[in-house]
């Protein structure tokens, strides 16, 4: 009981004496926004966070004691054990805090350094942002596979760590994004818009699609279909089911990196890979249908529906599902109005 009191009396002191703390703005883990139910707040220079919040994001499992105002948590081999206005230990040892975890706005809050690199994260302070930004190095591997020709191909893992593919999705989707369904002299900043590690992507891919079809005697435009059906694979998903967006048309390296998108997405991605490979390709938009297709430059052995550019014969690719041929349009777009708009 006495011990109780005692406890009380200090949380009680530690409440009055850090009553008007300032804010900051952000934690960011892996490039994602972690919302707390309590701002962050900085003391001395130092960032606290809601205990419980902190450490289940960097995977600990924790534990709460109130009558003697303890937090143990445990990741691993760690364990990190926190006394409210006492000390701080990791596996046993005594950890010297400049600023220990206290109450602020009823919440019990803790150093956000400490917690983090305590769990083998790296913790950086972005002074422009006034934000908190935390690496913790957690893979993120990405896998292809799909269906070609009655067998199963894969390819991957794509190593990227959580850090890094966040990073890259975070570029695109800060870019502006334009309706490509009602100004088509956007196309280009798609087609051509990639950042170093995206294009890295990009070209890895390219590079195994071929060495695939290589290894597999695919040639000609034989290539075509195995490219289609690599991107056919991808789950159908609408923007305002994935997105915030009602309309939002990926970049390409978005599309491949979440490996889904929409029509839209689809189309714009094998247009890229088609051209990356060496083919001609084109963009198709049915405008009244709410469609977009991809087009891929005929060659000697394409037959079915095709759209003519000056001389040029660009054949149809439906991307939304598996199974469908070059040349074959789907019965709801037959016949329908196509803008053609090659890459």
């Amino acid at each position: 009981m006495k011990r109780k009191l005692i406890f009380c009396l200090v949380l009680v002191a530690v409440m009055l004496c850090f009553g008007g703390v300032a804010q900051a703005s952000e934690v960011v883990i892996d490039g994602k926004s972690l919302v707390f139910d309590t701002k962050p707040a900085i003391i001395n220079g130092r960032v606290l966070v809601p205990f419980r919040g902190i450490f289940e994001a960097l995977g600990a499992e924790v534990q709460w004691y109130g009558d003697t105002g303890k937090i143990i948590a445990h990741k691993g081999n760690t364990t990190i054990e926190i006394n409210i206005g006492g000390p701080a230990l990791k596996n046993g040892k005594p950890v010297s805090l400049d600023v220990p975890p206290r109450i602020i706005r009823g919440r019990t809050m803790v150093p956000i350094r400490f917690v983090s690199e305590a769990l083998g994260a790296q913790v950086h302070w972005d002074k422009a942002g006034q934000r908190v930004v935390i690496i913790t190095g957690k893979m993120h591997p990405i896998f292809y596979s799909w269906e070609y020709g009655g067998k199963v191909y894969s390819f991957g893992p794509v190593n990227l760590t959580e850090y890094e593919y966040q990073s890259i999705l975070n570029y695109y989707r800060n870019k502006p994004h334009p309706r490509l369904a009602s100004n088509f002299a956007h196309l280009s900043t798609y087609v051509y818009s990639y950042d170093s590690d995206g294009e890295k992507i990009l070209k890895t891919l390219v590079n195994r699609l071929k060495e695939f079809a290589e290894k597999e005697g695919i040639r000609g435009d034989r290539v075509v279909d195995f490219v289609v059906s690599f991107v056919q694979a991808f789950p159908y998903i609408s923007d305002s089911v994935s997105t915030p967006y009602d309309d939002y048309t990926r970049y390409p390296i978005e599309t491949l990196l979440e490996r889904k998108g929409d029509c839209e997405d689809t189309a714009l991605l094998i247009a890229v890979l088609l051209k990356e490979l060496g083919y001609g390709s084109a963009l198709i938009i049915m405008p009244e249908e709410g469609h977009a297709a991809a087009g891929v430059l005929g060659g000697e052995n394409m037959y079915g529906t095709y759209y003519q550019v000056g001389n040029k014969k660009y054949f149809y690719l439906e991307t939304t599902d598996t199974g469908w041929p070059i040349g074959v349009v789907p019965p709801d777009f037959v016949g329908a109005r196509a803008i053609v708009v090659p890459l």
